[in-house]
């Protein structure tokens, strides 16, 4: 395993135990199998191209679906994971970079949850995890 893999791997931890501290009702797609600086998730009842422009402002960048999808309304990545049509809008993708550091992916990870339930709130979507 690369020094970049393993630094890549540690990201992975730090974004997932934070934000799935934040948010629920996440199905973590990525697998052993993918790409070791791509994580992608998908978020019930959430457009991901709104999740996209909320986080631009903020500094930071992600991907909707998969890298490979067309504009289908339910893409190929969600019928071939048989993600139920609730997620289907709500794939978020995100590369790290040898450039980030610890920091920034938690920030990020923070950042996104907060806007998944932001999203959530406004929409009248129950997501309370914790009381």
């Amino acid at each position: 395993i690369s020094q970049n893999s393993a630094k890549y791997l540690e990201f992975k931890g730090i974004f997932n135990d934070t934000i799935f501290d934040i948010v629920q009702n996440i199905v973590p797609i990525s697998t052993e199998n993918s790409a070791p600086n791509v994580l992608t998730l998908a978020f019930k009842n959430i457009k991901s191209e709104v999740v996209l422009h909320m986080l631009e402002p903020k500094g930071f960048f992600v991907g909707n679906g998969s890298a490979c999808s067309s504009k289908q309304l339910y893409s190929r990545l969600a019928m071939e994971l048989n993600l139920p049509k609730d997620y289907a809008e709500g794939i978020i993708r995100i590369c790290f970079s040898k450039y980030n550091t610890h920091e920034d992916v938690k920030q990020l990870a923070q950042t996104l949850g907060n806007t998944i339930n932001t999203l959530r709130k406004i929409m009248g979507v129950k997501w309370w995890k914790k009381p």
